[in-house]
């Protein structure tokens, strides 16, 4: 059962620079958007310079501030969002993405503006000082925030002194300090084209027109050898760990089952497990811990999660931690008697689902960052679904058995 149209049939070509374009033209227009994402896919808060955790984010926002022909943020913001399209930016651990969407007819500016934010920012001090007080309002609010707090305390004990081991919005005395020339040399650094990709989506020109306005946007970008973080190294495995934090107001139990990244047929096999065992309201572990004994509000409690270099199952609850042996325990036996009929279950609603819902040709893009990020390769929206229906119970059953076999890294978070 699959969609009527495959919205993410992509192509790519390349810039004289090297830098790939990836064009994605839906067969059927839903609307006359096309959206530019330019996407660093090594260069997120594992550049950081090790003294200076914090800086990619801020080189994130710095570029939205004003370029030679905007000087301005306002100018900047306003001049895609008054003919109804949108610009804005995001930074993760292994990425950094800035975007521009409107009309096609608006596309020769968009870029324009977009290159400029990429090769030129202005960064002009005074600016500078008046978003650092935005960034440090944007660092106490995910202060205050239980599950950033939970993610940081995660990443601490599990990457420890690795570059993911810190949050991308990095730490409040270097937000506080961050200083134009930190931030024309972070770009200077790793701006460049061997670090660049750009994606197009929705209702693009040709590709000739396309590339014409993209060398004028970005082929004066230099080549540079690509931008590598070395493959982390994690705790001994059954290692745990309690912490107190005065912050939150909820305990959190989080177990951690750290693998090699595995291939795209087993990662889909841990998502689908996963999903079998705790994801949605009428999930084995949320019918027991939510339903049955009233211990958990959530229905999400797993997932699996895959980056450039290892494969991680999650299992995370937020609960009492009087109910923490227990919880265990009823996870591990709901695991252990995890059936097929289960996966049946819950593969027959992934394919309804696909009859349901939409996949706005624009925001395909999001899947390509994605793939950039942790793949290094695309596949098709329709390639992707042949992975999961292919999958069969003794997939699962393999992943299942490899998690029962393995000692987890346990967190204990407790509260107050």
């Amino acid at each position: 059962m699959r969609q009527k149209y495959d919205t993410s049939v992509f192509a790519c070509i390349s810039l004289s620079n090297g830098i790939p374009v990836y064009t994605q033209r839906p067969p059927i227009l839903t609307d006359e958007r096309c959206k530019i994402t330019v996407c660093l896919p090594q260069i997120g808060s594992c550049a950081d310079p090790p003294a200076a955790p914090g800086t990619a984010h801020f080189c994130e926002h710095a570029p939205l501030l004003g370029t030679p022909s905007w000087p301005h943020a306002v100018a900047v913001l306003r001049t895609p969002r008054d003919d109804g399209g949108d610009i804005n930016a995001n930074v993760g651990v292994e990425r950094t993405v800035f975007f521009v969407t409107g009309a096609r007819d608006d596309l020769p500016r968009n870029l324009k503006l977009l290159g400029e934010l990429i090769t030129c920012p202005l960064l002009d001090e005074e600016q500078l000082t008046e978003e650092r007080s935005t960034i440090i309002r944007e660092y106490h609010d995910r202060a205050d925030d239980p599950k950033s707090i939970r993610d940081g305390h995660f990443r601490r004990h599990f990457y420890r002194d690795h570059p993911f081991g810190h949050p991308p919005i990095g730490e409040l005395t270097i937000i506080e300090t961050m200083t134009p020339a930190a931030i024309h040399q972070f770009m200077g650094t790793h701006y460049h084209a061997g670090n660049l990709a750009v994606i197009g989506t929705g209702d693009l020109p040709t590709d000739a027109e396309l590339i014409s306005l993209l060398e004028v946007a970005f082929g004066q970008l230099p080549y540079r050898e690509p931008f590598h973080i070395l493959a982390p190294t994690y705790p001994a495995g059954g290692s745990s760990v309690e912490i107190r934090e005065p912050q939150l107001k909820s305990d959190f139990l989080m177990l951690i089952y750290p693998m090699s990244k595995p291939s795209a047929k087993i990662q889909c096999a841990f998502s689908a497990l996963a999903n079998c065992l705790g994801s949605g309201p009428d999930s084995p572990m949320a019918i027991e811990l939510r339903h049955n004994r009233r211990w958990a509000y959530q229905t999400t409690f797993a997932d699996f999660i895959v980056s450039r270099h290892d494969g991680m199952f999650r299992l995370a609850l937020k609960l009492s931690a009087v109910h923490f042996a227990t919880a265990t325990d009823v996870t591990m036996e709901l695991l252990n008697h995890m059936h097929e009929d289960r996966w049946a279950q819950v593969k027959r609603r992934m394919q309804l689902r696909r009859r349901l819902t939409f996949i706005d040709p624009v925001g395909a893009s999001g899947r390509v960052v994605a793939a950039l990020v942790n793949d290094q390769k695309l596949r098709t929206i329709r390639e992707s679904e042949a992975i999961t229906d292919s999958l069969e119970w003794a997939d699962l059953e393999t992943c299942r058995r490899q998690l029962l076999a393995a000692q987890p890294i346990v967190m204990r978070i407790l509260a107050g």
